[in-house]
């Protein structure tokens, strides 16, 4: 997991997953894949919604 994640409550990350820098995953979001740097990551499973400047 890369640098400055933040990680909402009860979300789920699901195996050998990673994730980088600058993320935020969504509250009761469940990770099943890897993701980029600077994303938005909300649902079941978890998808971008955007990205971050």
């Amino acid at each position: 997991m890369g640098n400055n994640v933040e990680v909402g409550v009860g979300a789920r990350i699901i195996g050998d997953i990673s994730i980088g820098s600058g993320c935020i995953i969504g509250a009761n979001s469940v990770v099943t894949r890897n993701f980029g740097k600077s994303k938005i990551l909300v649902g079941i499973p978890a998808r971008e919604i955007r990205g971050r400047d």
